[in-house]
């Protein structure tokens, strides 16, 4: 039992995931009876016939002795957790149900309750088996750990890949992250409570299907001399998320919602019927979806007109609100702001295994398994990069440029950088009320790196994209790229012209998105980019032609974003005043320079 203040949750492993000091529970092939142990050092050599052999420790008797973990009946790892005064949050693992075990009651049960989905969705219908041509099906189904229960899930996938593709379309939108943060900056600024809702079998309830599909019925459904033609898509069909874009997306518009132009996986409400052109937009609600999760916020008309009526059309799951998990990120909603991170998947991160490199040189080139295991590393890191800790985004694209050809000592930096991410797993993202709008203003942060890559000669734009009030000092980080730079430069000039015509971009989208929700007075709020390049100024406010003809299109185009409004200035900045160094070159991060602490400090200022 756990001792008090603590709780335990367990989930299945594989023979290989199991490592010394893990507390485990398993059962002996046969047997019923569960046994707790504590996994001491290995039995056999790792090399030989015995490497599945570990020494465990019982923990009700103290007795040790070496167990063959192969030769188990079940095996599972138990995490103990310290219990929080706060709300708990609750991990969630789902694991493959291998087809032998389809047989097992809690099997049978979801299997059932699938197939009627199936009917209560009106999914398909009978018609003669003629001899047409009918894709097959399959079952998927999952086993899910959660508050120590296991809750078995059945899925029936249609076989989608024995169907001629070539002219269905399957473009679904998903939301874009920056529109994510701004959904959350409004609502705080709104005074409104963020909530997020899933759609269950979301794929089922989609649009009618355009094309003939006939399908092949499971064996639990099947009549001789019959076959299934589908009424709706369903899933494994390529075109299965956009039927049910289509058909949640068009009942939101008809319940008073209207899409984005810029971003069709966004919803606004208004309550009214509004023109582009208004200059004064009263938001009522907003909602933005990725696939079946839905993010939303809004007053209590909206909750009444549109979530209200949505819930009736579609079967939802759960709703949550105030703490909660959206699309990998965790959303805590307080007084005037709102809270984001990452931390539950920082804290999941598992350095590489080193064990199996020890024996090559530093700089040796490592193996198939060693460079799979540095892409994986890699990818985990970019996921937090590009979501929630843009301080390290750099490093992350520097260690994805060695994919394929990774060393020891690229496997050692990721391990590294594992380890200090995970040091520093309470870094939060707060987007706070922003107040009146006449008081903001839009900042773009735009830099270059050049020749920055390990190659030497590729370069790195970074930008930064925040929302500010002039007032308060108040400002919420909207969206940031450390990407690189699409045609070669051999000048910081031209590096730094380049990326500032990306910033430019990104500002004129940023805001004119602001500006569908809250009118076209947004018009009058100042955008600012930021630079620290000297000559990029002088470029910019000379008359003359700048040395290099290949430049001139691209300061023009920032000349004439000045002339016409479309940026309000230019301001120049120090080098080590530059917010986004540590974008775009390895130098700001180890220089632990003042634009890498203010970029920490914007994340939860």
């Amino acid at each position: 039992e756990p001792d008090p203040g603590q709780t335990f949750w367990t989930r299945p492993i594989g023979v290989k995931d199991v490592k010394k000091d893990d507390l485990i529970r398993y059962k002996r092939t046969g047997e019923s009876e569960w046994i707790t142990g504590e996994v001491g050092i290995r039995a056999g050599k790792s090399t030989s016939r015995f490497k599945n052999w570990w020494n465990i420790r019982n923990v009700q008797t103290g007795h040790q002795q070496p167990e063959d973990l192969e030769q188990l009946g079940e095996l599972e790892k138990i995490t103990v957790e310290e219990v929080s005064d706060n709300v708990e949050e609750v991990e969630t693992y789902a694991v493959n149900v291998p087809y032998w075990r389809y047989h097992e009651k809690e099997c049978r049960k979801a299997i059932k309750e699938e197939l009627e989905k199936f009917d209560g969705f009106n999914v398909y219908e009978e018609v003669p088996d003629d001899g047409q041509k009918a894709l097959g099906c399959r079952f998927v189904l999952t086993e899910k750990f959660k508050d120590d229960k296991k809750i078995t899930k059945a899925r029936l996938c249609i076989r989608g890949d024995q169907e001629d593709t070539g002219s269905i379309r399957t473009d679904s939108p998903t939301v874009k992250k920056s529109n994510i943060k701004l959904l959350l900056t409004v609502a705080a600024t709104e005074g409104w409570d963020v909530k997020t809702s899933d759609v269950t079998a979301a794929f089922l309830q989609s649009v009618p299907i355009e094309r003939e599909v006939l399908v092949k019925p499971p064996k639990e459904k099947r009549v001789p001399g019959m076959l299934w033609k589908l009424k709706r898509t369903a899933y494994g069909l390529v075109d299965a998320s956009r039927g049910f874009y289509l058909s949640f997306s068009g009942k939101l518009a008809e319940f008073g919602c209207e899409k984005s132009l810029l971003d069709p996986a966004m919803f606004l409400f208004f309550g009214k019927k509004v023109n582009k052109d208004d200059e004064v937009k009263v938001p009522l609600g907003l909602a933005v979806t990725h696939v079946d999760d839905m993010l939303h916020a809004g007053g209590v008309k909206f909750d009444k007109d549109v979530i209200e009526q949505i819930k009736e059309t579609f079967k939802f799951g759960t709703e949550e609100q105030y703490k909660f998990r959206y699309v990998g990120l965790n959303v805590k909603q307080e007084v005037r702001r709102i809270c984001v991170d990452q931390n539950h998947y920082i804290n999941s991160l598992e350095e590489p295994d080193m064990k199996n490199v020890k024996h090559l040189d530093a700089e040796s080139k490592l193996d198939e398994n060693g460079q799979t295991e540095f892409r994986s590393a890699v990818a985990k890191l970019s996921t937090i990069a590009y979501t929630s800790r843009p301080d390290f985004c750099f490093e992350v694209k520097a260690m994805s440029s060695k994919y394929g050809n990774a060393t020891k000592s690229d496997l050692r930096k990721v391990q590294r950088k594992i380890i200090l991410v995970k040091a520093d797993s309470d870094s939060v993202m707060i987007y706070p009320k922003m107040n009146n709008i006449e008081d903001w203003v839009l900042v773009g942060h735009g830099d270059a790196g050049i020749k920055s890559m390990p190659d030497k000669m590729t370069s790195v734009g970074g930008r930064v994209i925040l929302l500010c009030n002039r007032s308060t000092g108040a400002a919420a980080i909207l969206s940031w790229q450390s990407k690189k730079l699409r045609r070669k430069v051999t000048s910081s000039l031209a590096g730094e012209c380049y990326s500032m015509i990306g910033v430019i971009g990104e500002l004129v989208y940023t805001k004119a998105v602001i500006a569908q929700i809250y009118g076209q007075r947004i018009q009058e709020v100042p955008c600012v980019v930021v630079t620290d390049c000297k000559n990029l100024e002088e470029a910019i406010k000379s008359t003359s032609l700048v040395d290099d003809p290949w430049l001139d299109p691209d300061v023009a185009v920032i000349k004439e974003a000045l002339e016409n409004g479309t940026i309000t200035k230019v301001k120049r900045v120090r080098g080590e005043d530059m917010l986004v160094n540590c974008l775009t070159n390895v130098r700001g991060i180890r220089e632990g320079s003042t634009c890498c602490l203010e970029l920490r400090i914007l994340q939860g200022s």
